[in-house]
């Protein structure tokens, strides 16, 4: 009995001996367990972090690519959405794992409580273009100054008669309407120079010689311009194709007397020409001056060459397409004679081009921009055919320069003009720009403002593109608006007036307040996009607020890339230049017509009357007094008498 109870303690130990081996085992696999837990737990978290990260680095990426396509490929009007938004829009993940993305059906229309608050505010309805439904109208607009044609209209004889009795009708008054017609022609001037003999007995043999000292430079007395078959008034209806003075008809030049063996007769005419006088007699002749001419045995007239410049450097219509006009006209000109005379010029006009060049350096603040330009010329030290075309613009003047080279060597060179007293001229004066770093290498003497425009471009581009942050992209370009405007009011009203102080100091509490809201928002944790912009903000905000003390700083620069919408047609359209000269030739022109614009009068007439007072002055360089007739006049200085030299 004893012996069975002992063995049931001895199974009972056992067991309880296993079952404590089985729990340390059991407790050691939990263990394990645990640590890896734990450790897999670690890992969990490390992989949820590089998901986020992964996913706003996706988020990103997205953001560049739309960014890059709109550039691209979309559109350039802030006032529409642009395809790659709605792009970016489509692919947005939920924000966390367990948020779905809003479904609709396809047959179903979208509901409004998904669209985005600020779609209202990005696609206004636009303004119909044209006369507004309503509006008084202004009529049809008159062009009494264009050269005019009369035509008059009447009807058939039988249409004069009445049907029934016979009788004509009477004549009772005209109606009038006014038609625009263009009239585009190549004429061919065939000027007959009046030859002229002494009868007298008196010593000539030292006098004037007119064939050969004015022979097509300077006069139009005298001028018998006209071609066969061509009325006065019709040459002159011909426009810019036409360069021929009216005919000289006076009076006193008809009761001259005439020698008929003076009078030159076409030999194919069958009639014999003059007899040459005897070489002891030569002087004794001469002959009336012919057209103005800018080389003395040039084919072109002056009106036709500032066409052709305006044709070639202001339209961007390439010069073999004018040859092929001409042609269909039955003028064949060779490309080296058309070339020719343009290459000529290059030296006429850069006494005027350099004028121009030192009244652009002594502006009180300039805009300042650049766009490439082919040269298709080899150059030494220099890969590619890629040069620079500047421009400067100053209140007076505007200057464009080529250059090889974009960097800051450009700027520093042009502007760079030194007084007696061994300062620069442009010490301490404001250069509007953008943000590129020619501009910001230029340390000492300017005073850099920045172009609030490209600033705001960051912004409408964020508001186009990236739909999480368009309410605060809107806020900053609501507020950037109501930077124009009281830039605007300020300038509008008159210096040191109450207006002009009430507005000055609404502008510095907007400057303040504004400079408080980016460094607050740089604070906040912006995402990538809008702390890119606003860190730009931050290193660019003294160069932003120079027009606080500078009230005649523009707020942006986009005159300077206005100016350079021309040229860069003509790259489009003749792909640059195939020599150097023509790309200064290109500087030069386009120059000359932002100056004259600036200077009120029209560009082809002030190119025109240069080139006749250089022709008329024996095709040699204008003095000074004849060349400050072609530059901006010259600016007062307050209290005082002087004048700083335009």
């Amino acid at each position: 009995m004893f012996r069975g109870r002992d063995l049931e303690r001895g199974r009972r130990y056992a067991d309880r001996a296993a079952l404590h081996a089985r729990l340390g085992v059991l407790q050691r696999k939990y263990e394990q367990l645990q640590d890896r837990y734990e450790i897999q737990g670690a890992e969990v978290v490390q992989l949820r972090e590089e998901n986020r990260t992964l996913r706003q680095r996706w988020k990103e990426a997205l953001e560049r690519v739309a960014y890059l396509a709109q550039q691209l490929y979309g559109e350039k009007s802030e006032r529409q959405q642009s395809l790659a938004a709605a792009v970016l829009e489509d692919t947005r993940e939920p924000e966390s794992e367990t948020e779905e993305a809003p479904r609709e059906e396809a047959d179903q229309e979208p509901s409004k409580e998904h669209e985005p608050a600020a779609m209202t505010e990005v696609a206004p309805t636009r303004r119909v273009q044209g006369q507004q439904p309503g509006q008084p109208g202004h009529g049809r607009q008159r062009h009494p100054q264009l050269p005019t044609r009369l035509e008059y209209r009447t009807l058939p004889d039988a249409a004069q008669r009445c049907p029934h009795c016979g009788q004509w009708a009477q004549p009772c008054g005209t109606e009038e309407s006014e038609m625009l017609h263009w009239v585009s022609q190549i004429e061919r001037i065939l000027v007959k120079r009046q030859r002229y003999r002494w009868t007298c007995t008196c010593p000539h043999d030292q006098g004037p010689q007119p064939s050969r000292l004015t022979d097509g430079l300077t006069g139009e007395e005298g001028v018998e311009s006209l071609s066969p078959g061509i009325e006065e008034s019709e040459v002159e209806s011909l426009g810019s194709f036409s360069d021929a003075p009216s005919p000289n008809s006076s009076d006193a030049e008809d009761e001259r007397p005439r020698d008929p063996s003076a009078t030159s007769a076409d030999p194919r005419d069958g009639e014999p020409g003059p007899r040459a006088a005897p070489a002891k007699q030569a002087s004794r002749s001469f002959t009336a001056p012919g057209l103005p001419k800018v080389t003395p045995h040039g084919m072109f007239t002056i009106g036709l060459l500032v066409q052709v410049l305006a044709w070639k450097y202001i339209w961007g219509i390439p010069l073999h397409r004018l040859r092929k006009q001409w042609a269909l006209q039955g003028a064949a000109i060779s490309a080296g004679t058309l070339v020719g005379a343009l290459q000529a010029l290059v030296l006429k006009f850069e006494p005027l081009y350099e004028a121009l060049k030192a009244i652009n350096r002594e502006e009180e603040w300039w805009h300042a921009d650049e766009t490439h330009w082919k040269v298709w010329v080899d150059q030494t030290g220099k890969v590619g055919y890629r040069w620079w075309l500047w421009v400067f613009r100053g209140p007076r003047s505007t200057v464009f320069l080529l250059s090889p080279t974009r960097s800051a060597k450009v700027p520093k060179e042009h502007l760079q003009a030194v007084t007696h007293e061994g300062w620069p001229l442009w010490w301490d004066k404001p250069l509007i720009t953008d943000f590129f770093s020619s501009y910001r290498a230029m340390k000492a003497g300017i005073i850099h403002a920045w172009c609030w425009a490209h600033i705001r471009r960051r912004f409408a581009d964020v508001l186009r593109l990236i739909p999480e942050q368009r309410e605060w992209a809107q806020a900053w370009i609501e507020r950037i608006a109501t930077l124009y405007q009281l830039h605007g009011q300020r300038q509008d009203a008159v210096k040191d007036s109450e207006d002009w102080q009430a507005t000055d100091q609404a502008l510095r509490a907007w400057a303040t307040a504004t400079e408080g809201v980016w460094k607050q928002e740089l604070t906040q944790g912006l995402p990538s996009r809008g702390q890119e912009i606003l860190a730009a903000v931050q290193r660019q905000w003294e160069g932003l607020t120079v027009f606080l003390d500078h009230p005649e700083v523009p707020l942006d620069n986009n005159e300077a890339e206005r100016l350079l919408r021309t040229p860069v047609v003509g790259r489009k359209n003749y792909y640059g230049s195939r020599a150097e000269w023509s790309g200064q030739l290109g500087a030069m022109m386009w120059t000359f017509w932002a100056t004259a614009d600036q200077m009120g009068r029209h560009p082809m007439e002030y190119l025109t009357d240069y080139l006749t007072a250089y022709a008329e002055n024996g095709n040699q360089p204008l003095g000074p007094k004849a060349l400050a007739a072609f530059l901006p006049p010259p600016v007062v200085q307050p209290n005082d008498t002087e004048t700083v030299s335009g």
